[in-house]
């Protein structure tokens, strides 16, 4: 009962690694639009933009390999309701929510850096 529970803090460290790393690699980028104007919900909504694409990509694909490989593979005769298939959902929809808000932190911190600070 640990294996997921790991795996899903392994996959919520590991999205706000990406977006600190995508933040970090766009800094300029970033900069320059707020040099110009662009107002801090912008470059947090851009940088959200991005990371909900990762996730809602990863949480696809994730649930179609990993719900047939359970059901099909690893568990001989699965004995599966239709509101256990529910609740496996509605669960990974939670961490899918809490990830995509921990994963905005990064996203927050740098769109609070004052203009003049990203400029020199």
């Amino acid at each position: 009962m640990f294996l997921p529970a790991f795996s899903l803090v392994a996959a919520a460290i590991c999205l706000v690694g990406y977006v600190m790393l995508s933040i970090s690699e766009q800094c300029q980028e970033l900069d320059i639009l707020r040099a110009i104007g662009a107002k801090p919900r912008t470059i947090i909504k851009i940088i959200s933009g991005q990371s909900s694409i990762v996730l809602l990509s990863c949480y696809a694909l994730g649930i179609i390999s990993g719900i047939s490989l359970t059901l099909l593979i690893l568990v001989p005769k699965p004995f599966v309701t239709g509101f256990t298939m529910v609740e496996i959902v509605g669960w990974l929809l939670i961490v899918l929510a809490t990830t995509f808000v921990f994963a905005l932190y990064p996203a927050i911190k740098f769109s609070k850096k004052p203009v003049l600070e990203m400029v020199t």
